[in-house]
């Protein structure tokens, strides 16, 4: 059955009069032979004229370029992730706290928008943040740097330690408080030359009161510390460090997880290299191949020492939903390492 929606994709969607056709049964298909659909659990589809609505105005609002990119990422991805989502936080009296993880370039903060939009379209409300709006001030940034010169991975945001948790903690509390309206920080990555600064509070986004469901992204969400004497690498055991004190205590909050699993770490190479090769082809300052792989190396020992264990965890038990991503970040069946 995947194998021939995969051909049908392929091929037969990849105009606007097969787009047409595919309303109705043939959608309905479509829907409910996608891996998330699966992996999600979502076993009806009684409502799919809602699942048909709410997908057009998603994929109009995306612009997306052709039928195919609309069923895989709109049908197959986005709605499924959002159902899920949308079903554990029926009913509840607070907010729906949801951690979503998944490796850089791989779209989270794509997908967070888009169901933070079908939050919307449903009258509901989504206050989507990133662990990145948390991280420290630069001045706070070159302190930390001044206090680890032999560590290369504190200089500069990106890992665990370059985070304000005592921000991150006020913000999160004020959210689950839902009495007043929060400013969620917001931080500029390409301020100080592209070194990076948090933005002044009057540029912080407010989210109103009695938000419905808070879905904090991350690429390092999830990542769980490990005994000191089980980290081989010097350079990160103060990392790890960092990670049981600033991080993991957000995890106790969580209702519910996502995890998008990508079949090769490397493709991170490849997407960091497609998000900068437009910027350099237009002369903005974009970094070159070799500045990229400098980049992504420094994330590399994070990725290397906790990744494993976050895809066979269940960080919140009997609600933590698994994706697996290709390296075109299209959704195809997750493999459990347990097995």
């Amino acid at each position: 059955m995947w194998r021939r929606w995969q051909r049908i994709l392929s091929s037969s969607l990849c105009s606007a009069a097969a787009a047409a056709a595919l309303r109705g049964g043939a959608l309905r298909e479509i829907i409910r032979s996608g891996p998330v659909f699966e992996q999600a659990k979502l076993a009806d589809l009684d409502d799919f004229d809602r699942w048909e609505r709410l997908g057009s105005q998603l994929a109009a609002s995306l612009k997306l370029s052709s039928p195919e990119e609309e069923k895989v990422r709109v049908y197959w991805l986005y709605l499924p992730v959002y159902e899920w989502i949308r079903r554990a936080a029926a009913g509840r009296s607070r907010p729906l706290f949801v951690g979503l993880q998944c490796p850089q370039g791989g779209g989270k903060t794509t997908m967070c928008d888009a169901i933070g939009q079908l939050f919307e379209a449903e009258g509901a409300s989504c206050a989507v943040v990133s662990i990145d709006d948390f991280y420290k001030t630069h001045a706070d940034l070159e302190a930390l740097a001044a206090r680890h010169p032999d560590n290369p991975l504190l200089h500069g945001r990106g890992l665990p330690g370059t985070h304000d948790p005592e921000l991150a903690r006020s913000t999160l509390d004020a959210l689950f408080a839902a009495n007043s309206a929060v400013r969620v920080p917001r931080y500029d990555k390409s301020a100080r030359a592209g070194r990076g600064d948090r933005r002044p509070r009057t540029d912080w986004p407010e989210v109103k009161p009695n938000v419905d469901v808070v879905l904090l992204e991350g690429w390092c969400l999830g990542f769980q510390p490990r005994p000191p004497n089980a980290v081989d690498d010097p350079r990160m055991r103060v990392v790890n460090e960092y990670l049981r004190t600033d991080l993991a205590p957000i995890y106790e909050r969580f209702d519910a997880f996502i995890t998008i699993q990508v079949p090769d770490l490397r493709v991170v190479y490849a997407w960091r290299e497609q998000a900068e090769r437009p910027l350099r082809d237009r002369g903005e300052g974009a970094m070159t191949p070799d500045q990229v792989r400098t980049f992504v190396d420094r994330y590399m020992p994070c990725y290397h020492q906790y990744i494993d264990a976050l895809y066979a965890t269940d960080l919140v038990p009997g609600a933590t939903l698994r994706i697996a991503i290709d390296a075109h970040r299209r959704p195809i069946r997750w493999t459990d390492p347990r097995t």
